[in-house]
């Protein structure tokens, strides 16, 4: 009896404050006046089917209507969130206004003084730039890293597309350079910090580090490729050989530390013995394309003006093979019965 009356005066009391009298909160639930009263004399409880229209009318909560009190701090919460909402509009309209005389006045300026599109152009982007650092993060419901790191990426490139077209120079190629440059220099270190925290279901997410791995690879060899195309002279196949062993050299390490099952001896053994190839038989490979041969020399009599890389080779190797072979007598000592 104590709940329905405590239920009935905390209805009376939430329709009293909204200036409502009983017959208009009845007209609205579409029952009769005296079912309200009822309830506000608690002599009875409202029908299941109307605690939502109920609780819309009166403006509270069903957890408020089953307790029959105000809960405040659901309230507050509900007022943060709707000054958040308010705030974030009032700050992208004054942005997006800012932005808009920023364009309006360097294109009125450019008209007027001669100077064209130029000035525009470059404040398109740079409004572009700062929309991806300032704004992004407050349109972003999810994913806010990720989604500013690609916005603030494609402006950085824009604003090198625009560059390149209205101001031209004597070097119509260093765009090739700059863009997988910036590529580079951005994914490089951001790429592994996203890929850490993103939560997504793609099949490279089981390999992240080979995923991160491959870009920079790729990347690295855009920029050898449009170096030699657009810069390079002599033999072609010389920097993009060196570049393509120097990746295998560390593709190789990494196949062997990341993704085989080897006690650590036997790692850094193997690891050993592709860093001996790569001294032994890259700089072969490197003469062979200019013409001199697939030849291995040796600096045995130590001169310094000599090729030592061979040496280096042989000790690597040796040191490989010294580690391996100390590594099996252990295991063998260790499976003795």
């Amino acid at each position: 009896m104590e709940e329905k009356k405590s239920l009935g005066k905390y209805i009376q009391n939430k329709r009293k404050n909204l200036g409502m009298t009983q017959k208009e909160l009845a007209a609205q639930l579409f029952v009769s006046e005296s079912a309200v009263s009822k309830w506000e004399r608690g002599l009875s409880y409202p029908d299941m089917t109307l605690v939502s229209p109920l609780c819309e009318a009166l403006h509270i909560s069903e957890h408020e209507l089953f307790t029959a009190s105000d809960d405040w701090r659901q309230r507050q919460i509900e007022e943060q969130a709707r000054r958040y909402k308010r705030n974030k509009t009032i700050w992208l309209c004054v942005t997006c206004i800012i932005y808009a005389a920023m364009l309006f006045g360097t294109l009125t300026w450019g008209i007027t003084s001669g100077n064209g599109l130029t000035t525009f152009a470059y404040t398109f982007g740079a409004c572009a730039l700062l929309f991806s650092l300032i704004d992004v993060p407050m349109l972003a419901e999810n994913d806010k890293g990720v989604k500013c790191f690609a916005a603030s990426f494609a402006s950085l490139l824009l604003l090198e597309i625009i560059a390149r077209i209205v101001s031209p120079t004597n070097d119509p190629h260093w765009l090739w350079m700059a863009l997988p440059g910036t590529a580079l220099g951005l994914l490089s270190v951001f790429l592994p910090i996203i890929l850490a925290y993103a939560d997504w279901d793609f099949p490279f997410m089981r390999h992240k580090a080979a995923f991160c791995l491959g870009v920079d690879s790729a990347l690295i060899g855009l920029l050898v490729i449009f170096g030699q195309f657009f810069y390079g002279d002599g033999h072609p196949a010389v920097p993009i050989a060196s570049t393509a062993s120097m990746l295998a050299l560390i593709w190789g390490v990494f196949i062997v530390a990341h993704y085989t099952c080897w006690p650590v001896p036997f790692k850094i053994s193997a690891g050993l013995t592709i860093g001996a190839a790569f001294c032994l038989f890259t700089n072969a490979l490197i003469e062979a394309l200019e013409g001199y041969g697939f030849r291995v020399v040796f600096n045995v009599n130590r001169s310094n003006s000599g090729n030592i890389a061979p040496d280096i080779g042989l000790i690597l190797l040796a040191a490989a093979a010294v580690l391996a072979i100390i590594q099996v007598i252990i295991l063998k000592r260790r499976t003795r019965p």
